[in-house]
């Protein structure tokens, strides 16, 4: 993925991951979020960022990826 690399979004560490399937269904890794980036996400400038925890996703403009993971956090 270009422009990709291992960082931290809203405090939480971050890389360009890909999830196994357990990871992406079952929510019992350690990773509270993904940020999604397929080919729909791509074409329309997006992400979609899913809490590990409670299976909800929210796609959001590229660039709002952390504000929405600060948000999810708050809750």
């Amino acid at each position: 993925m270009r422009g990709w690399r291992e960082d931290t979004i809203a405090g939480v560490p971050c890389s360009p991951h890909a999830a196994s399937s357990t990871e992406r269904t079952s929510g019992t890794s350690e990773i509270p979020f993904l940020i999604i980036r397929g080919a729909d996400e791509e074409a329309a400038g997006e992400v979609t960022v899913r809490d590990m925890a409670t299976g909800e996703q929210h796609r959001v403009p590229d660039g709002d990826a952390g504000a929405q993971i600060e948000r999810l956090l708050d809750h």
